[in-house]
C-alpha cells in the first residue's frame, strides 16, 4: 500500500510501518503544519512530504489522530 499526494491528507496523525524498511526510519507518522505535509520518523525528524514522494507501508500501527 502507498501514501501519495492524492491520499496523504487522509493519513494525518496516522502511524504506518513497513516490514521491509528500505528508504525510511519506520514507523512513520504523517503530519501537517501550516499547509505543508511532513512525515515524522522514529527519531522524531520531520521530513517534508513532497508532491512526488511515495511512502510504502504494510500496516497501520496507530490510527490515533492527533495534532502533535
Amino acid at each position: 500500500m502507498t501514501i501519495t499526494k492524492q491520499n496523504r491528507a487522509d493519513f494525518i496523525g496516522i502511524t504506518v510501518d513497513c516490514i521491509r524498511r528500505l528508504h525510511h526510519n519506520y514507523p512513520l507518522t504523517i503530519r501537517e503544519r501550516e499547509g505543508q505535509f511532513y512525515y515524522v520518523d522514529r527519531t522524531g525528524t520531520w521530513v517534508v512530504f513532497n508532491d512526488d514522494d511515495v511512502i510504502y507501508y504494510d500496516a497501520v500501527v496507530s490510527a490515533e489522530r492527533s495534532d502533535t
